[in-house]
Parts: structure tokens; C-alpha cells; sequence
């Protein structure tokens, strides 16, 4: 009966001893998987990092091929850049893509006043904006109607000039920055014919076809820059002009239609 009670407890044992080595080679494989895990974070971040320290680089070192011209290529891109960022940012905010108030200028012209003035109460951007405006105009007694009219026309031209605020500082990189290319690449031009002739006999044709092409990439980053720009003015002004026809109709349908009874005597002469 001992025999038989001890044999349970030896066959216990093996079981641990079995069972440790499993652990241990089990711990031993996540250890291997975390460990390679960071190794392979790190390799990607020494790649990035390699990666950014090159781009900067050869960024760098196409600057200076470059010369002073094509710095100020860059800062004209840098300056671009940046206003077209700006002004898709204040048309977004002054409602240049949304569509006329229609059911307010709807109302108006069957002669629903309280129906206009809440369809376009709380409503923002520049349509709704000049309806509203058009509308208050409309109604003032007080003002002739070729008055109303030149006040309609001089708030919407104060519009349309925020509309349009920015535009002639992208025409003018867009103009000047093949113009600096160009200059960058004459003067490169001279640099290598000067280093050319003092060369003399010996002078080496790769020497001049690596200033010659050095020199024109002022021009190909004038272009580079000039390109973008104006494909962006073109649609800016696409966005202006659609803007200022829609201002346009609003204002004409504002006033040749809705209600009279706030005609002023002289708008009933007339």
C-alpha cells in the first residue's frame, strides 16, 4: 500500500519536471519575438531617419548647385505655397463653393417676407451675406432706388475684393519666377564659359556641360514653381467669377421682383 501511495507523487514530479522545460522554451520564444520586434522598430527608424537625412541632403545640395537664384525660386515657392493654403482656407470660410439661398430668393419674390428673412437667418457666407443685404436694401424707404442700387453694387465689389484678395500676389510669382530661372541660368551660363576660357587649350567639354546643365536648373525650377501657381490662380479665378455671377443674379432678382409695398415715393415715380 506505501508502494502505491508513493508512486502517484514520483509520477507528479516528472510531470513538473516535464512541464518546466516547456515554459522555459515557450518564455524563451516571446523574449525572441519582443526582442525582434524592436530590432526591426529600430531598423525602420534608422531607415527613416536615413531616408529624411538624405532628402535633406541632396535638397541642400541642390540649393547650391542652384545659386542664389534658386533660393529665391524657393522662397517664391515657400510664399505660394502658402498663400494658396490661405486662400482656399478664407473661401472655404466665406462660402465661395455652397450654393445661392434659392428658396429665400424664392420666397421673397412671392412676397413672403418673415418666409425670406428666416431662410436666410443664421445662414453664413457670402450669398446668403448679399441676399440679406439686397433684401434690407429693398425695403429702406429711405433710399431712392438707383441709391439702393449704387450701395448694392458697392457692397458687393467690397466682396468680391476679399473674394479676390491674394490674386495678384500669385500672378506675380507666377510671372517672376521663370524670370529668376532664367537669370540664375545666364549667370550660370557665364560662370562656366568664364571657367572655359581660363581653361585654354586643355580646357575639358564635361567641365562646361556640367556648369551648362548645373545653370539650368534655375530655369527648370522656375518653371516648377510658375506651373502650379497658375494652374491655382486659373482656378481661383474660375471660383471669383462664378462668385461674382451668383452675386449678380441675387441682387437683380432681389430687386426686380418681391413686394413693393416698401417702395419709397420716389422709387413709385419712377
Amino acid at each position: 500500500m506505501a508502494r502505491l501511495g508513493g508512486n502517484p507523487g514520483r509520477s507528479g514530479g516528472a510531470t513538473g519536471n516535464v512541464a518546466n522545460p516547456l515554459v522555459v522554451s515557450l518564455g524563451c520564444a516571446l523574449n525572441s519575438a519582443v526582442a525582434r520586434e524592436r530590432r526591426d522598430q529600430l531598423r525602420g527608424h534608422m531607415v527613416e531617419t536615413a531616408w529624411g537625412r538624405g532628402l535633406m541632403d541632396g535638397l541642400t545640395e541642390f540649393l547650391i548647385r542652384g545659386g542664389p537664384a534658386l533660393w529665391v525660386i524657393a522662397a517664391l515657392s515657400v510664399s505660394a505655397l502658402a498663400i494658396i493654403l490661405w486662400k482656399i482656407w478664407r473661401l472655404a470660410l466665406a462660402g465661395a463653393w455652397n450654393q445661392p439661398p434659392e428658396a429665400a430668393l424664392a420666397a421673397w419674390a412671392a412676397g413672403d417676407l418673415r418666409g425670406a428673412d428666416a431662410l436666410l437667418q443664421g445662414r453664413r457666407g457670402i450669398r446668403p451675406r448679399i441676399a440679406r443685404a439686397a433684401i434690407g436694401l429693398r425695403r429702406d424707404a429711405a433710399l431712392s432706388d438707383e441709391s439702393a442700387r449704387e450701395e448694392m453694387a458697392r457692397l458687393g465689389r467690397a466682396e468680391l475684393r476679399q473674394v479676390r484678395a491674394g490674386f495678384r500676389a500669385l500672378e506675380l510669382v507666377a510671372a517672376i519666377a521663370p524670370l529668376v530661372g532664367l537669370f540664375g541660368t545666364v549667370l550660370g551660363m557665364i560662370d562656366a564659359f568664364q571657367a572655359l576660357q581660363s581653361a585654354g587649350p586643355r580646357a575639358d567639354p564635361g567641365v562646361l556641360a556640367g556648369g551648362i546643365w548645373e545653370a539650368l536648373l534655375t530655369t527648370a525650377a522656375g518653371l516648377a514653381v510658375a506651373i502650379p501657381v497658375s494652374m491655382a490662380l486659373a482656378w481661383f479665378e474660375g471660383v471669383a467669377e462664378t462668385v461674382q455671377s451668383d452675386l449678380e443674379d441675387i441682387a437683380t432678382r432681389v430687386f426686380a421682383r418681391g413686394p413693393r409695398q416698401f417702395a419709397a415715393p420716389g422709387r413709385a415715380a419712377q
